[in-house]
């Protein structure tokens, strides 16, 4: 036994010996060499190192690089998936060698990433190297020890972590999609996977800064599927989030707090992600969103929330789920005051007054539809209506229409199948009682479009005033119509208007 334990010791010594001793021995391009080797036998890649390389044992373990290359995929545009100024790469020396991961120093400069996807669709990350079927039955052994045991980092400890000015770009060869991030600047503090770390950096997409913070009080515990609390916050200046709350990652992310969101303009939002926004009218200003979510995996849900968009306010509830054949949104919202004007196109000009060929009778008549000669040919496509399905119930305190007044409302949307119906259950309208139901069908080939109202006990001259600027009619009235139309362009609507219509004069 004795012997056995010299022996032993004798060991121990000798790898003591070879790990302070033959980093001295051996050239450190030998070590630069081999690493380029097992980078390229992993990944069927050559990588390089064309500036200082620097390898230490003592008093940590101490890696630096110098101009760093990765060459693209074959066929690629970049000549080089990623390129860096300088790599540092610090670990502690005997928490290592205890099996823990104390990084003293990780810091990337001016790192360039060139993310690409060819023409068949095969992204430039996915490497030639294939796993064996050892090395798969490896990986899920692992992988259900890591499930049993914990995340596996346990003793991971994060001192400086940066990147500095970094680059990354994305192209994709089958549709010409293209993206640029640049000016990346990340700090990511973590003293331990018990203690609170904290992200903070910045980018630069689409000619705005975007500041981003991170805080989580207990990355193990939310590793482990506990609930642990979250910090996070986007801001730039088309637009401002900001989530405080509690998640897990439990299989799928389950999370819950407060959410503030605050949009100086819809239009300026939309046209700095690429959507413009051509919608007419001057609308689509300020929105402001506030309340609290919950999410658990693909599905979430908004309450207590509180909105405006520009001068329409609200309060209310919104379901999203996103788990199906395609995403199902439900709400229930209560609004003020709902002005549509700022959201509508200019109003036509009248045409020059006619002398009357007819008296004026109880009944309409037919006519001719509008002349087409000012309306539009640009397209109309309802076909995004196909994307989601949705329901809301809608109460407002009053909608006005162009001069048109309506007093407290229930509404009805409906979105099933590419059809969005919109019935106006209840409304108050100038003395009287109306109901009406829109219908727009994005499913067909060409747009369909159907109205039909039923107004009750209205008053004529308040009303008539102010939807046709006539004045001449008094007493209550009832009134219905039924409207008709399709077309792929604004001039087609026109041109297709068909239906009828009644007034009755009640005295």
């Amino acid at each position: 036994m004795k012997k056995l334990f010299i022996a032993l010791g004798v060991i121990v010594v000798l790898l003591v010996l070879a790990m302070f001793i033959g980093p001295s021995l051996i050239p450190v391009e030998t070590y630069k060499t081999e690493i380029l080797a097992q980078v390229k036998q992993a990944t069927g890649r050559e990588a390089r190192i064309d500036g200082d390389f620097k390898l230490s044992i003592l008093p940590s373990v101490k890696f630096v690089a110098g101009k760093v290359s990765f060459a693209n995929a074959p066929g690629g545009k970049a000549a080089q998936m990623v390129t860096l100024d300088r790599l540092t790469v610090k670990v502690a020396l005997f928490p290592l060698i205890g099996g823990n991961i104390e990084i003293d120093a990780f810091v990337l400069q001016k790192p360039v990433i060139n993310l690409e996807v060819d023409a068949s669709g095969k992204p430039n990350w996915q490497f030639g190297a294939t796993a064996t079927k050892s090395d798969s039955g490896a990986g899920k052994k692992s992988a259900a020890s890591s499930d049993s045991g914990g995340s596996g980092l346990e003793g991971l400890k994060l001192g400086d972590v940066r990147l500095v000015d970094g680059l990354v770009s994305y192209r994709d060869a089958r549709g010409g999609d293209a993206q640029r991030i640049s000016g990346i600047n990340l700090t990511l503090s973590l003293p331990s996977l018990d203690s609170p770390m904290k992200a903070d950096g910045s980018l630069v997409w689409n000619k705005e800064k975007i500041a981003l913070v991170l805080g989580l009080s207990n990355p193990n515990a939310f590793l482990a599927g506990k609930k642990t609390n979250i910090d996070a916050r986007i801001e730039a200046a088309p637009v401002k989030f900001t989530f405080k709350g509690s998640a897990a990652q439990a299989g799928k992310i389950k999370a819950g707090g407060d959410l503030d969101l605050d949009v100086p303009s819809i239009r300026k939002l939309a046209s700095w992600v690429g959507a413009k926004l051509d919608a007419p009218g001057s609308g689509y200003g300020p929105l402001k969103i506030a309340g609290k979510v919950d999410v658990n995996g693909n599905r979430f849900a908004f309450r207590d929330a509180k909105l405006s968009v520009d001068a329409i306010t609200g309060a209310g509830e919104v379901a999203f789920d996103g788990g199906g054949r395609k995403p199902v949104i439900t709400g229930k919202l209560t609004l003020g005051m709902l002005d549509v004007n700022p959201y509508l196109p200019p109003e036509a000009k009248a045409a020059a007054p006619q002398a009357a060929s007819k008296p004026v009778g109880g009944t309409a008549t037919d006519g001719k539809p509008p002349e087409a000669s000012d309306w539009s040919d640009d397209p109309i496509d309802l076909s995004g209506f196909r994307a989601a399905d949705a329901q809301f119930d809608l109460s407002v305190a009053g909608i006005l229409v162009r001069k048109i007044k309506i007093g407290a409302a229930n509404l009805k949307v409906s979105l099933k199948d590419g059809v969005l119906v919109t019935d106006l259950t209840r409304m108050a309208l100038y003395g009287g009682t109306g109901k009406a139901r829109l219908m727009a069908n994005g499913a067909a080939r060409i747009s369909q479009i159907a109205l039909n109202f039923d107004l009750a006990n209205f008053q004529a001259r308040p009303f008539m005033g102010d939807a046709m600027d006539f004045d001449q009619i008094e007493g209550a009235a009832n009134a219905d119509m039924s409207i008709t139309t399709h077309g792929r362009s604004q001039r087609d609507l026109v041109s297709g208007l068909g239906g009828a219509g009644k007034v009755k004069f009640l005295n």
